[in-house]
C-alpha cells in the first residue's frame, strides 16, 4: 500500500502544474511527480512527503471535506485541531 496522495490539478495547464510542483518542493520540501490522466495532469505527492504535507494543511481542512484525505493518511495519527 502506498502512503502518497494525488492533487487533482487537471483543470490547470501544464505550465501551472509545474509551477505548483516547484513551489511545493521549494517552500515545503514536498517530493512530487506528475501523472497524466484523460482530463489532464495530476500531481502525486510521495509517501513521507504526503504525511508532512498533511501535517501542514490539516488545520485548514473543514470536517465536511476530511473524506477527501486518503484513507492511509487519515489512519496516521495526526494531531487534531
Amino acid at each position: 500500500k502506498h502512503r502518497g496522495m494525488f492533487l487533482n490539478t487537471q483543470s490547470f495547464n501544464a505550465l501551472n502544474v509545474k509551477k505548483l510542483q516547484k513551489i511545493l518542493e521549494k517552500k515545503f520540501s514536498t517530493k512530487t511527480f506528475t501523472r497524466k490522466d484523460k482530463n489532464g495532469l495530476q500531481i502525486y505527492i510521495l509517501g513521507k512527503s504526503a504525511e508532512n504535507f498533511m501535517k501542514l494543511i490539516r488545520p485548514y481542512i473543514i470536517p465536511s471535506m476530511e473524506y477527501k484525505i486518503p484513507r492511509l493518511l487519515r489512519l496516521t495519527q495526526l494531531p487534531k485541531r
